[in-house]
């Protein structure tokens, strides 16, 4: 009986914990390319890979059909600092297809939460925006300019799916590879 109620008392106060870190990634002020102000909150209830990007990183450009591609998730994409102007970012979206929504982070608040350094960087969020997983999309870029011909560990749709098949995420964390984030 005492096991069941310390099991219970730290499951309370873990989740009181994690009570202000949901309210506060979910409330970072984004806007979408229209300039209209925006949150993650508009993507309440759904699991989510939160992707950093960069117009001008050719990994974010070529993995742009991946993310396209993706099922399971909403794909929210996340254009951070002041570097890119709404015409640059239409641009990239027209030119590589970009068939998620795109969202500005001007201030590199969220950028900041999440501790974000490269794009393309990713986190999957489930429903109470615990993260999942985070890191890189898939392993078919070994560095910057230097890529595999073929991928071999799809770590996001991966993540995905033992979500939503109710297992445990087995790579919950890779590095990164891409284009350094500015802070401008």
């Amino acid at each position: 009986m005492l096991f069941i109620f310390l099991t219970m008392a730290r499951l309370i106060v873990f989740l009181l914990l994690s009570l202000p870190a949901f309210a506060q990634v979910n409330e970072i002020p984004l806007r979408d390319l229209n300039g209209t102000r925006t949150t993650l909150s508009a993507f309440s209830g759904k699991l989510v890979a939160v992707v950093f990007l960069s117009p001008e990183c050719p990994l974010c450009q070529n993995y742009t059909r991946t993310l396209n591609a993706l099922e399971g998730a909403e794909v929210v994409g996340i254009v951070p600092g002041r570097a890119y102007d709404r015409e640059e970012l239409l641009r990239f979206r027209d030119k590589y297809r970009v068939r998620f929504p795109l969202l500005t982070d001007a201030p590199n608040a969220l950028a900041a939460h999440f501790k974000a350094t490269t794009t393309p960087e990713v986190w999957l969020l489930d429903e109470n925006r615990t993260v999942l997983y985070h890191g890189a999309i898939d392993n078919w870029a070994i560095a910057l300019g230097k890529t595999r011909n073929t991928v071999t560990a799809h770590y996001l749709s991966d993540a995905i799916r033992a979500y939503r098949e109710g297992r445990p995420v087995s790579v919950p964390e890779t590095r990164p590879v891409g284009c350094f984030i500015n802070d401008l």
